[in-house]
């Protein structure tokens, strides 16, 4: 009975994390597609006369304190408040967002951009499925197994590299726990088993491959290159564990000599 409970309440907590970020990304896309779509000077205008209005019913309010204007000022601010509220929904997924995006670039976009820039200076000769292979064997080794040096990098980029308030704190350690070796690691097993899956039935069933032959291939030995080196990292715990025994063996057999 108690390991059911444990179980529903994590599914349910599991929900409410999911449904925050679905919502929060809509209202993010939203805005964004609002942004970019918009070509009509009307809404400039509109925004414009707004502002104006509700900085002249304050002004008019500070200054003579009237029922009227103040029930006004309420009324003008409703949008403000609500629009504060939505933003408020869509803030832990754009820190989720944007710390995704810094991963990429800190951990993929930058080693691809060096291997693309020295492919070019010296001509080695790399195609851009070995550049693909290399940029995403190494990023997610980079991302998972060197997390400390690949953190600090992105803190230093605005606006994870502020602190003066408490959202911005709480923000950053969003950042932080997402960005997590173990959380990263489930994550890039996840994507490799979807793509992975995905391209497998398409290539038995249909003969074919699910970007193209040469994109597929750097994917799934970027996906092994990814396995070893977990398993090796595991396997290296089990080596430190007999360390001591190892080098005790050593300095018996350089300095232990038989009397006879």
């Amino acid at each position: 009975m108690t390991k059911e409970t444990i179980i529903s309440e994590r599914t349910k907590l599991i929900l409410l994390i999911l449904i925050i970020l679905v919502l929060g990304g809509l209202i993010f896309y939203g805005f964004l597609n609002l942004f970019v779509h918009i070509q009509n000077w009307w809404w400039v205008v509109g925004v414009i006369f707004y502002f104006l209005l509700m900085a002249v019913v304050s002004f008019i309010n500070k200054r003579f304190k009237l029922k009227v204007t103040q029930n006004i000022e309420k009324i003008i601010l409703c949008p403000i408040i609500i629009l504060k509220y939505i933003l408020d929904i869509a803030k832990p997924a754009v820190y989720v967002l944007m710390s995704f995006f810094y991963m990429i670039m800190v951990s993929f976009i930058v080693p691809l951009s060096i291997l693309i820039g020295l492919n070019l200076l010296f001509n080695w000769g790399f195609n851009s499925a070995t550049m693909l292979f290399v940029a995403l064997a190494l990023g997610s080794i980079l991302s998972v197994y060197l997390s400390k040096i690949m953190q600090s990098l992105i803190c230093k980029i605005p606006p994870l590299n502020q602190g003066e308030h408490k959202f911005q704190l709480l923000g950053k350690d969003l950042a932080m726990y997402i960005l997590h070796p173990r959380n990263l690691s489930f994550l890039f097993f996840l994507l490799y088993f979807i793509y992975l899956s995905v391209s497998g039935f398409i290539y038995l069933q249909f003969n074919g491959f699910l970007l193209n032959k040469e994109i597929d291939t750097a994917i799934l030995r970027a996906f092994l290159v990814f396995i070893a080196c977990t398993n090796m990292v595991s396997k290296s715990r089990e080596v430190d564990m007999q360390a001591k025994g190892l080098l005790k063996r050593m300095l018996f057999l350089m300095f232990i000599h038989d009397d006879n």
